[in-house]
């Protein structure tokens, strides 16, 4: 899992900022605004070169440390990380006492040392660097938590890996966005590499309840399905129809809310609880009355749940409401193949479901 683009974009901007006492030569800015639009266009040697320049002209402090930080930046990703890395130490013996630089150029070293495979080395400098710069938590915790991405990601050594996301969340918990995202990251490891799923789902539970305040509803919503999956997964049915009803509680849209209400009835149906799934259609029904791709879908289930009882006559029944009330289209045609295929389940009905097949 490596860094995304706002993540480096961040990573960008924290780079240009001046920390000088006086403001830059308005020339300089100028020319540093070229160089930086080509490194945003990834033009690596053209700004590599604009970088050079400007080094060559001006040898205040502060601005050697921004045109370093951005010349190292632009040797990676021009895939010379052995020149990088390089660069990223010199920069740190030239400035020992500025945490601040000291910290970013550690960061890009480890970024490098990843890009050669050095993955040990990697992960010595970024625990290095949250060892020593703690003070920069943000900085520091996103670096122990690309420590975990090599084990994870690189190494496949998944328990190593998990153990630094857990130190990131327990490390940074005053951070909660590096503390949730390093959940997240956990979460994601045990789901899709280790197979963990209960743990997966525990983490993606975290999200939604213990960092609640660090996602907006959609992304809340996006985790307590990942956790429904899960459980599913596990076969831990009663814990995931658990799960999807707390989700349809603590979601307060209902586009939202929906769909984990529909859920809850797909995981009483897997259980084969028909009864309870009806009336968790009926429920639905009430509570949703104005959401027509809500109720169908539910009354659906009902259907489904007569015919796996062999109550036919009821199914029909129920398709026959399902096929009243369907007002698109495509509702209609579902709706007539449900009637007939509750009909066809009838003796003697045959003729009536053909009728309903016309409809397709």
């Amino acid at each position: 899992m490596k860094p995304g683009p706002i993540v480096l974009l961040t990573a960008l901007a924290m780079l240009t900022a001046f920390t000088g006492a006086s403001a830059p030569p308005k020339n300089y800015t100028a020319e540093l605004r070229k160089a930086t639009q080509s490194i945003q266009r990834k033009q690596w040697p053209q700004a590599l070169k604009m970088l050079d320049g400007l080094l060559k002209k001006h040898k205040e402090p502060e601005l050697v440390k921004e045109l370093t930080l951005h010349r190292i930046r632009c040797l990676a990703g021009a895939a010379d990380h052995p020149a990088a890395v390089a660069e990223a130490v010199k920069l740190q013996g030239l400035f020992p006492q500025d945490k601040d630089v000291q910290s970013k150029a550690m960061l890009l070293q480890g970024d490098s040392l990843r890009g050669q495979k050095k993955f040990p080395e990697a992960i010595v400098v970024y625990r290095k660097l949250a060892k020593d710069h703690a003070a920069y938590a943000d900085r520091a915790a996103d670096a122990l938590g690309r420590a975990g991405d090599v084990y994870c990601s690189d190494l496949k050594k998944y328990p190593e890996g998990l153990a630094v996301y857990a130190e990131v969340a327990k490390t940074f918990a005053a951070n909660t966005s590096r503390a949730a995202d390093a959940v997240l990251r956990a979460a994601g490891v045990n789901q899709t590499l280790v197979k963990d799923m209960p743990k997966a789902a525990a983490g993606y539970l975290a999200l939604c309840e213990k960092y609640a305040d660090v996602y907006d509803e959609r992304n809340k919503s996006i985790f307590y399905t990942k956790a429904v999956d899960c459980l599913r997964a596990a076969k831990k049915l009663p814990e995931a129809q658990a799960v999807a009803a707390k989700a349809e509680k603590a979601l307060p849209s209902m586009s939202y809310k929906s769909p984990q209400a529909i859920r809850q009835v797909d995981l009483l149906m897997e259980m084969k609880k028909y009864p309870q799934a009806r009336a968790q259609v009926d429920r639905i029904i009430c509570a949703y009355p104005l959401a027509a791709t809500t109720c169908q879908p539910a009354q659906l289930r009902a259907v489904g749940a007569w015919r796996a009882e062999s109550k036919f006559a009821e199914a029909a029944g129920a398709a026959r409401i399902l096929y009243n009330a369907a007002g698109d289209e495509k509702s209609i045609r579902e709706a007539a193949h449900a009637v007939a295929m509750a009909f066809r389940s009838v003796d003697g009905n045959l003729g009536r479901a053909n009728e309903f097949l016309s409809y397709q």
